[in-house]
């Protein structure tokens, strides 16, 4: 009985168990993540005004992400677009700026994904005040096989913000005008600027305590972030979410634990800002943020 069993299997053996080479590994489902930010930074000096250039200097960003497995907080470390300090955190915590680029949890660490591209979407513009400004397409480096594409970038512009709403805020638009093989629709967003900060500070006589005053004040939490010089001469900065309530008083022995240089703060940076989601195409979410932002240099020397 048993050498017949025997038999009966050799001439007509049954399938075993797969092998790594018979199984067919489906790739995983592509996924998406966008953001396009524009940041108004308010000249105290008036030198854009009275070159004729406009009042407030102008920085964008825009990165529209397709990516194959890993994790959400990896990809958006990788390319650029961690949330924001005040999405994040609550007022009255402060963190180290390049710990918001570093992944949440050691999950994140092991979480790889096999691709990451940045896409080319089409051309997109900041519409406002009768002025039509344009992102620059900026090739990003390679990290192959994983990281490549493009992204959008927008420097060394300014803006003239002419009479802003009776609250203070001001409007702009967003245009993309998608390519037709981009997976993204037309889009005209509306992105609201919060009202401008006007931002002074100074130390104390035993500088130790920083002092922060700034126009109006919001029930929305805001970021004040400031900016240190290591031995090296390179810039650590550190970012509290504050409630707007137009002061501020930071004893910066409250920072000491964030390993930050012993030297004193050489330039200061408030900003609000809004932040509305939209879905176009393949995009469940595109993120768009009009920031508005003041600087305060207690270093005049240093640019």
């Amino acid at each position: 009985m048993l050498s017949m069993m025997v038999m009966s299997c050799q001439e007509a053996p049954r399938p075993g168990a797969w092998s790594d080479a018979d199984m067919v590994v489906e790739p995983p489902t592509p996924e998406y993540l966008a953001l396009v930010s524009v940041t108004l930074t308010d000249d105290p000096t008036g030198a854009l005004e009275s070159s004729g250039r406009g009042d407030a200097h102008v920085a964008s960003l825009g990165t529209f992400v397709e990516y194959a497995g890993g994790n959400e907080q990896h990809v958006r470390m990788l390319s650029g677009i961690p949330q924001r300090a005040a999405q994040r955190f609550s007022p009255g915590t402060c963190v180290r700026v390049d710990s918001l680029t570093r992944p949440f949890t050691s999950n994140d660490l092991v979480a790889t994904p096999t691709e990451v591209m940045l896409l080319d979407v089409g051309n997109i513009y900041l519409e406002a005040n009768e002025h039509k400004l344009p992102f620059d397409l900026v090739l990003v480096p390679d990290l192959p096989p994983v990281f490549a594409g493009v992204s959008y970038r927008q420097r060394e512009t300014s803006l003239s913000v002419g009479t802003p709403s009776p609250d203070g805020s001001f409007m702009g638009l967003i245009h993309i005008d998608a390519l037709s093989d981009s997976d993204l629709n037309a889009i005209f967003e509306p992105v609201v600027f919060p009202p401008a900060i006007a931002l002074s500070v100074e130390l104390d006589e035993e500088q130790n305590t920083l002092h922060a005053q700034w126009e109006g004040a919001s029930p929305d939490p805001m970021e004040f972030e400031i900016q240190f010089i290591d031995s090296d001469g390179g810039h650590l900065s550190v970012v509290c979410v504050i409630e707007d309530r137009s002061m501020l008083t930071l004893p910066l022995r409250d920072l000491e634990g964030l390993n930050l240089p012993s030297s004193l703060p050489v330039h200061v940076t408030a900003r609000r800002f809004t932040s509305s989601i939209r879905a176009s195409g393949v995009f469940e979410e595109i993120e768009f943020q009009g920031i508005r932002a003041s600087q305060v240099s207690l270093d005049p020397s240093l640019p």
